[in-house]
């Protein structure tokens, strides 16, 4: 029996203010766990890029610098012996790595990976660099088809390249004893001892992070002749 005065108990649930409060909680719980997820998934595509980015900058100086390395090699193993190839001297008269404006490197070596049933005709190798808007195309042909000094395309090898710097370190010593270093290997008199390939480029993904990668390698096959000319 109610008594005389006293208030109908409430009934339980929430008031629309307390429900809009709540809703209103949830919603910056929400934006920040939102934002939190977009800022690491930015992240991780970021560090996804550069990881792309180094790696593909480091392929490409380490297969200018493996053609730097064997420029000037004419020694092949053919059928279980060592054969030279005359045509690694004639074709370009001893310069084995060269730079132009036109092409980025050039460097010419014996290589028995492409002989054929036995024959050292495909041994010689010309191999070319170029550098055009970003592309950088590489070229591998018999050096009687290619050693004419000429521009080779050849295939596409990187993308996304900003610019390549090849410096060569001399033979000889300046004054001081220290290294020479010359941009054109022609410049070597005595011959070439050792180079630097300096790749800069840039992420192809939305960040458009840039990097620089270096690496120098050693010339055996080019210090007692000229670089190129």
């Amino acid at each position: 029996m109610m008594h005389r005065g006293s208030s109908p108990r409430r009934t339980a649930g929430l008031t629309l203010v307390e429900l809009l409060v709540v809703i209103g909680i949830m919603a910056v719980v929400m934006t920040v766990v939102g934002s939190f997820f977009a800022s690491q998934a930015r992240v991780s595509t970021e560090l996804q890029e550069e990881g792309e980015l180094q790696l593909r900058l480091r392929s490409v100086a380490e297969a200018m610098t493996q053609d730097l390395t064997l420029a000037g090699a004419r020694a092949i193993a053919s059928n279980g012996t060592v054969q030279y190839v005359p045509e690694v001297d004639t074709v370009c008269g001893s310069a084995y790595v060269q730079c132009s404006d036109t092409t980025l490197l050039t460097t010419v070596y014996a290589s028995s990976l492409r002989l054929t049933y036995g024959s050292i005709d495909d041994a010689c190798r010309w191999v070319t660099y170029v550098l055009s808007d970003g592309t950088l195309y590489r070229g591998d042909t018999r050096c009687e088809d290619g050693g004419d000094g000429s521009a080779s395309f050849g295939s596409t090898f990187a993308t996304g390249i900003d610019a390549i710097d090849v410096s060569f370190t001399c033979t000889e010593s300046d004054a001081s004893g220290g290294p020479v270093t010359k941009v054109d290997p022609a410049l070597c008199s005595e011959g070439v001892r050792a180079a630097t390939v300096t790749v800069t480029g840039t992420s192809l993904g939305r960040s458009g992070a840039s990097d620089t990668l270096s690496l120098s390698v050693s010339m055996p096959n080019t210090r007692t002749v000229g670089g190129g000319s």
